[in-house]
């Protein structure tokens, strides 16, 4: 069951990821083009589409795992990508995890701000804040992470036969005991325990903020005015991000409890069985949050559905286009052409977004 879960079930879960994020980063980028939007839409516009590349990186990180033969390093005689894949995936996983748990965090923090300290907001939040904010976290998170790749360490020996046998030992974090303990509990620190009181703190305030939005729209309909469609694009879009934020608790952080346990047992023995399938459980579920945002928008953004519908239905408009009987070279010259372009076809989608 563990192996279940950790080979065949995480592949068709992050390949469907890997294609959902491109598909949120493609129409996210047209709607960024083709709207108009204002100061702070732009600034969660940029976060989201930062969010699915890391989401998209980490699916893409994952899948060739499902094609590696673990069983084989204890001793290879090829040194090879998934030779190196076993001794160094787990820095470059880890990496976007902690690049898409911060990201989620500053989405929910300048949205925090923008809703309940709008004056601050419009002084701060923009296009420049988001793209210095995401640059920085994605630097941050690499740093963080450049210690795993002291880990391991690769050997080697030669064989009187020829060639040689690669194997993997400690590197040196695992020899310096206590370097390494520090390093996991650092680790759990800045990239499990901050980022959850963070997002909690913001999304109770941001629910908080969407319950006293739904009164006054009830209000104003009771009214019979129509004083509230301004803040709908708002309102979606912090609904938005309080789903991502709830995700993100239920299925990453069990994920990431389990993994800090299971690294200080492996430091002094091994695991019960189990606790292990409970670690594989726990790291598809983490998966699943990674690969479902294309779902989650689709769900909440009845626009973003229209930008889906546009994108996937463009080739058979464009082939009825180039399809249509063609008229003489008069009447070309006085109408439009019935081709239609990707660009033409997004702008259209998105221009009730």
């Amino acid at each position: 069951m563990r192996d279940l879960l950790s080979t065949k079930v995480n592949f068709v879960i992050c390949l469907f990821g890997l294609l959902g994020n491109v598909l949120n980063l493609v129409i996210l980028a047209q709607r960024g083009l083709f709207k108009r939007m204002s100061r702070m839409e732009k600034s969660a516009n940029s976060g989201l589409m930062a969010l699915a590349v890391s989401d998209m990186l980490f699916c893409a990180a994952v899948i060739p795992g499902t094609f590696v033969d673990h069983s084989r390093f204890s001793y290879s005689s090829r040194y090879d990508m998934g030779l190196l894949y076993e001794l160094y995936s787990n820095c470059v996983i880890n990496t976007f995890i902690m690049s898409s748990t911060w990201l989620t965090v500053t989405m929910a923090v300048s949205r925090y701000v923008a809703i309940c300290h709008p004056l601050r907001a419009r002084q701060v939040i923009g296009a420049t804040f988001a793209g210095a904010t995401v640059l920085l976290v994605f630097v941050a998170c690499i740093v963080c992470n450049l210690p795993r790749f002291w880990n391991d360490r690769l050997e080697s020996i030669d064989c009187r036969e020829g060639g040689s046998q690669y194997f993997p030992t400690s590197g040196y974090l695992k020899r310096h005991k206590r370097v390494g303990v520090a390093y996991l509990w650092s680790y759990f620190v800045v990239a499990v325990f901050l980022p959850l009181v963070a997002l909690t703190f913001c999304n109770l305030n941001l629910i908080n903020a969407l319950r006293q939005s739904a009164a006054m729209r009830r209000r104003y309909n009771r009214a019979g005015r129509e004083g509230t469609a301004a803040s709908e694009p708002t309102d979606r879009i912090t609904m938005t991000l309080v789903i991502i934020v709830v995700m993100y608790v239920l299925l990453v952080t069990p994920a990431e409890l389990c993994n800090f346990v299971s690294d200080i047992i492996i430091r002094n023995a091994s695991g019960p069985g189990g606790f292990n399938l409970a670690v594989a459980f726990s790291n598809t579920l983490q998966s699943i949050n990674f690969a479902v945002n294309f779902v989650l928008y689709c769900v909440v953004n009845t626009h973003f559905r229209r930008g889906v519908y546009a994108l996937l239905c463009w080739p058979s408009r464009a082939a009825r286009g180039r399809g249509a009987p063609k008229s003489s070279s008069a009447k070309l010259q006085h109408q439009p052409s019935n081709l239609e372009t990707p660009q033409s076809v997004f702008s259209e989608a998105v221009s009730v977004m």
